[in-house]
């Protein structure tokens, strides 16, 4: 895995999370001790262009662009090539048999890219790619890899993103000198396999929609997403009454805390007995066994954690995960702070070499049309 060292003083890295609605971006600081600043938050709708007087103050400063999972289809696809003679000795040989294997793992991911994101297919574009968690002769590399060996294995990650978000933030992708692309939930999973083995299951569930993005270094790809076809509570109540999801929320927060005996909470129990039968055919037709953790806004018709037949539903361990990896700085975490945290994590520890990468990204940016 490729790894990083701070240099003794502390770094600045600006984060931008874009959701479907608004986007958040964030200011982070953190020294060699490991401990983490939040210096600046800024929240803005998404139909607003970043300025690019923001984007000029922040030019020496390391960018990561965290996708919304409604955003962002991403894929780890793992490789292994035999290195001929002249890529051994030739760095832009080696560009091109990497940059061959993308585009076929392009070709072949955007297919289901573009279901995902319920865009045509011309309409899922590729947003990165990336070399990870690079042996070369069995031993981990970082940085462009000496190629004094025969077997070079990793993994490619693939990011693709709508046509229309790609316009979007088409300023960023010109104007950084590092630029760190991902989607929140393979952060969020790229981070807990650090601390835990074995194949990782997240349910994110937002308004938008719900899916249980997977981790598992033994299949390929070792991360992909399946969507949970489930109405929650607050759907139901919205689909019936016709409200927003704002009110809907707020009604839903009053009639659990209604007495036992009111109308209100009837309604609630009505609806929560619906979606919890939603749920459990949802969760039967994956046939996953095991812990599932959950992220995301939208509202479980029971309460964390709980036992469904063989599996267990967990709170995504944020807290867990960031005091086993040694950070401090911050005490509570909300779920806006996780969501630009999340991909700074996944940065610290995933960053690679940048020369690296801008090299091959010349190449590979836009293998899709």
């Amino acid at each position: 895995m490729n790894t990083f060292s701070l240099i003794p003083h502390a770094e600045r890295v600006a984060v931008w999370s874009i959701a479907p609605e608004e986007a958040r971006s964030a200011l982070i600081e953190v020294d060699a001790a490991k401990h983490v600043r939040i210096l600046r938050e800024t929240v803005y709708a998404r139909k607003d262009k970043i300025s690019r007087e923001f984007l000029g103050e922040l030019r020496h400063i390391p960018v990561v662009v965290s996708l919304h999972p409604a955003l962002a289809y991403s894929a780890i696809l793992p490789f292994s090539l035999n290195l001929s003679g002249n890529a051994r000795e030739d760095r832009l040989s080696f560009q091109g048999i990497v940059r061959e294997y993308v585009n076929r793992g392009n070709l072949e991911t955007r297919l289901e890219a573009a279901k995902s994101l319920a865009v045509q297919d011309l309409d899922a574009i590729l947003f990165d790619a990336r070399l990870m968690c690079l042996k070369l002769d069995g031993k981990p590399v970082s940085g462009w890899p000496r190629l004094q060996g025969k077997k070079l294995e990793g993994e490619v990650h693939l990011l693709f993103t709508t046509r229309a978000v790609f316009h979007e933030l088409h300023d960023i992708l010109h104007s950084r000198s590092e630029l760190f692309a991902t989607e929140e939930n393979k952060s969020a999973l790229s981070l807990l396999s650090r601390v835990e083995k074995g194949s990782l299951r997240l349910l994110d569930a937002d308004p938008q929609g719900a899916d249980i993005a997977v981790m598992d270094r033994r299949h390929a790809p070792v991360f992909r997403k399946l969507p949970f076809a489930w109405r929650s509570p607050l759907s139901l109540l919205r689909e019936e009454w016709g409200i927003s999801e704002m009110v809907a929320r707020r009604i839903l927060i009053e009639a659990k805390e209604a007495p036992r005996s009111s109308p209100m909470k009837k309604l609630f129990e009505k609806m929560r007995e619906a979606s919890l039968e939603g749920f459990k055919k949802a969760l039967q037709k994956t046939k996953f066994r095991g812990t599932i953790y959950f992220r995301g806004k939208d509202v479980l018709p029971f309460d964390l954690p709980e036992a469904i037949d063989d599996v267990g539903l967990a709170t995504y361990p944020f807290r867990e995960v960031w005091d086993a990896l040694g950070f401090s700085g911050l005490q509570e975490v909300n779920h806006e702070e996780e969501s630009v945290l999340l991909p700074f994590l996944e940065f610290y520890y995933h960053r690679g070499d940048p020369a690296h990468h801008r090299a091959l990204a010349r190449q590979i940016h836009w293998i899709a049309p």
